[in-house]
């Protein structure tokens, strides 16, 4: 309730720990218009998907971002 999704995306990417500075951050929202997708992927974040969630597009998304395939 303190920050963002932004904001902790920034600062999970700036930790020192690098390991966990690379963790793949996927951003849920139910307002996910151009102009806000473009903002999620420019504060960090490795994708975007809007509610309601929908299975196949996540599983699709997870796959991308953590290299599965």
């Amino acid at each position: 309730p303190v920050i963002d999704g932004l904001e902790t995306t920034r600062r999970i990417h700036n930790c020192a720990n690098k390991k966990r500075a690379a963790v793949p951050i996927l951003a849920l929202s139910a307002d996910v218009d151009v102009a806000q997708k473009a903002l999620f992927i420019a504060s960090g974040m490795d994708a975007t998907m809007s509610k309601p969630l929908e299975l196949e597009v996540l599983e699709k998304e997870l796959k991308r971002i953590l290299k599965l395939g």
